[in-house]
């Protein structure tokens, strides 16, 4: 994936699997860190669906995750 292109990655309940949004943008990220990072996200969605964290933590939790997928992304 070129660095001038954006990833654009969609997070919540209803997405699509971070490898399948990955792969349908070109990138190419390894097993073990999309395993890594698929179960961060889930864990935001399912706190912020219980009500364990609010919008802002989960936003900002997200966020964080977005670096580490930009990282990964090759």
């Amino acid at each position: 994936m070129s660095e001038r292109q954006q990833l654009q990655i969609a997070m919540g309940a209803l997405s699509p699997p971070l490898k399948e949004q990955i792969e349908q943008q070109g990138g190419v990220i390894n097993e073990k860190e999309l395993e890594r990072l698929q179960r961060h996200c889930d864990a935001v969605t399912g706190l912020y669906i219980a009500s364990y964290i609010p919008a802002g933590v989960a936003e900002k939790a997200r966020q964080k995750i977005m670096k580490d997928i930009a990282k990964a992304v090759s």
